[in-house]
């Protein structure tokens, strides 16, 4: 399993490559600084249906993870270049805030607490 934070932005204005914090300074939280580490999550889900992506509502920017991972699995470095191409030029203020939680549907975070259930959603 894999762990990534940062892929559950409130603010197109924190999720900027570059983290010069003028760029952020009418940003909801200005010091906050996610980068764009949320099209990771967006190219998962498009190009490997066959993992398991849980979104949690950890704050401050969520985190994923990933099960179902094949270690011999070469197809992301494989498909790694048609990948960043594709969502390069894409920024969250046009993919849409709402568009990447409904993709992405974060379940609480008090998940955790519960094995059975945080069990089943990562490997039923």
């Amino acid at each position: 399993m894999i762990a990534l934070h940062d892929c559950l932005p409130i603010d197109p204005r924190i999720t900027l490559r570059d983290q010069n914090p003028e760029l952020r300074r009418d940003a909801v939280v200005p010091g906050w600084w996610a980068g764009d580490v949320w099209k990771m999550a967006v190219l998962l889900h498009r190009h490997r249906p066959d993992l398991r992506l849980l979104a949690l509502d950890a704050p401050p920017t969520g985190l994923l993870l990933v099960s179902g991972l094949d270690p011999a699995s070469r197809r992301l470095e494989e498909t790694y270049e048609a990948m960043v191409a594709e969502m390069m030029d894409t920024d969250l203020a046009a993919f849409g805030t709402a568009r990447l939680f409904a993709l992405l549907a974060p379940r609480p975070t008090a998940l955790l607490d519960d094995p059975a259930a945080l069990d089943a959603a990562l490997f039923a």
